[in-house]
């Protein structure tokens, strides 16, 4: 074949053209990126513009908007590291034995200086930060499990306050999530300057009543074990004099004749918020709860939250502040007959604020407003063209219409306007309380609110089930395509994760579900392009990585 141009010539017309084919390339990439950015910015107002209709009064207290900065680790996942991992790198036990003379007694790991001395499958040698109770002292290193970060990252939030500390969750810490938050209060009793510190939780422990286990008796196990702390480091006994602490219940559980007759959760509501704030300037917001037995296990509960600073942590704190203020809230201080503190105020500089735009967002079950639940199904009308959700259950205990997810008009909405749905639930009754409704019970009742509102906008059978199969994708939660269970100690997998993102652009994370509850709750919607894809490749790519191989075969 001959060319018209020369050998020169059709260099230069090569050249050209691959010039031409790169600019094409990266102008579509900078126009992709361009409407990703607008796509979150319309998210963002869609979502803003309906919480300032609907509850103005509520603005900068149950919901706020803010600016916030984050540090390379701001993801919490856990476990860690056990993405599409093979059965034989996962431990039958995490826990060493106490006999053995490198066993931490305390934390139930092995003591260790590399990673060679760490033979239990999946753990690593690191430092546990939470094992220091002593101001200066090194962090013993040990063989840490998958989940052993949630200890290393609730305590590092904890002893980053000098002058405010929040510690908000559904029930208190249990096991070494307790021995972490008493190292950590021993800890802030001998900094130069020692935070005033509010616990806010639904009760002591979730399963007990709490009239068996009233504020002021929690607080005085809580002051005892900080004492016995200072003790066993030696350390001045005085220092407990330098805490000041306010304990909080907040549980509805009361229950009249006449609410027989109204659904559970009109009537019933308690704390399920998970927040753990520093100084108005460092927060941590999600799903976690601190408790032992959920997630240090060898086949822990997976779940998801966020360490963020800048402005956006003031919404966290006012949210607390809220709660503090509710009618009804049971407490008790030490130093005992301390008035309870004022409001929380301290706020980040100008410098400190950060630039990624947030939406904090609240609610207040039966002592208020819930925007909480009209920002997340705001979140999906809003979506364009995919919607991606990480739950553990659609259903509160049975698949039964007043139970149903309160997003299911939004859900079907966006479904038959043509938005796609990737949805990974929890596997059923991994422990008790989590997944308990099925996926394939789930699933079959999405698709069949979403034919039923197919049909009626004029759609036949046949075609109505064809769109909302191919509308719905819907997975049990896996974490290895290879694994349908735990194989070590034989069990279904479940996650707590409470995540919801909309066109790639636009995600929350926080302590909400999807299901109905009348529950406090607490969590940020984020719209910013590049945290999106942190999380994406994070979190999100992985899982259904992992779970797109056990994929929902559609019923129609």
């Amino acid at each position: 074949m001959r060319f018209p141009f020369g050998a020169t010539g059709l260099a230069f017309a090569f050249t050209l053209t691959l010039a031409m084919s790169c600019k094409t390339t990266q102008d579509s990439k900078v126009s992709s990126e361009a409407a990703s950015m607008d796509r979150a910015e319309e998210i963002h107002k869609q979502v803003f513009n309906m919480l300032d209709q609907k509850f103005p009064k509520d603005k900068g207290t149950v919901w706020s908007w803010g600016t916030m900065s984050l540090e390379p680790d701001w993801i919490i996942q856990s476990p860690e590291n056990l993405w599409g991992v093979n059965a034989d790198s996962l431990a039958k036990e995490l826990d060493c034995k106490t006999s053995d003379p490198r066993c931490d007694k305390t934390f139930r790991r092995l003591a260790c200086s590399s990673d060679a001395d760490c033979q239990t499958p999946s753990t690593h040698c690191g430092d546990l930060l939470a094992t220091v109770s002593k101001l200066g002292d090194a962090p013993k290193k040990l063989c840490l499990a998958p989940a052993d970060i949630l200890l290393n990252r609730f305590y590092r939030t904890m002893i980053a306050a000098e002058s405010e500390l929040d510690i908000a969750s559904l029930s208190m810490p249990n096991g070494r999530f307790r021995t972490a938050t008493v190292n950590a209060l021993t800890y802030l009793s001998q900094k130069p300057k020692v935070p005033k510190i509010r616990m806010f939780f639904s009760g002591a422990d979730a399963g007990k009543l709490n009239f068996l286990n009233p504020p002021k008796k929690a607080l005085e196990e809580w002051i005892k074990d900080v004492k016995a702390n200072l003790a066993a480091n030696g350390l001045d006994a005085g220092n407990i004099n330098r805490l000041q602490i306010d304990l909080g219940w907040l549980s509805n559980t009361t229950v009249k004749f006449s609410n027989i007759f109204e659904k559970f959760g009109d009537f019933v509501s308690w704390n399920h918020t998970k927040i753990i704030a520093a100084d108005g300037k460092l927060a941590l917001v999600g799903g976690h709860n601190m408790w032992d037995a959920d997630y240090l296990r060898a086949n822990p509960i997976f779940d998801l939250s966020m360490e963020y600073r800048g402005q956006s942590v003031v919404g966290a704190r006012d949210f607390m502040n809220k709660l503090w203020g509710v009618k009804g809230v049971e407490m008790a201080s030490y130093p005992s007959g301390k008035a309870r503190f004022s409001n929380f105020f301290l706020a980040p500089s100008e410098s400190e604020k950060g630039t990624i735009k947030a939406i904090g967002i609240g609610r207040l079950g039966v002592y208020g407003s819930n925007p909480s639940d009209e920002a997340l199904k705001e979140m999906i009308n809003a979506a364009q063209h995919s919607v991606f959700i990480d739950q553990q259950d659609f259903y509160n205990q049975a698949p039964v219409p007043a139970a149903t997810t309160f997003a299911m008009d939004a859900i079907v909405n966006a479904a038959s306007r043509g938005v796609t749905f990737k949805i990974v639930q929890s596997n059923k009754f991994p422990l008790g309380g989590y997944g308990t409704v099925s996926p394939e019970t789930t699933y079959k009742g999405i698709l069949e609110a979403l034919v039923k509102s197919l049909k009626r906008g004029g759609k036949d059978s046949k075609v109505a089930e064809k769109e909302a199969c191919a509308a719905i994708s819907y997975a049990p939660f896996r974490f290895s395509s290879q694994l349908k269970e735990w194989p070590n100690v034989k069990g279904p997998i479940g996650t707590h994760t409470k995540f919801l993102m909309v066109d790639e652009a636009a995600f929350y994370v926080g302590s909400h579900n999807l299901y109905q509850a009348n529950l406090q709750e607490y969590g940020n919607i984020i719209t910013d392009v590049d945290a999106s894809k942190q999380i994406l490749s994070a979190y999100w790519d992985k899982i259904w990585e992992a779970s797109k191989g056990s994929q929902l075969p559609c019923p129609y």
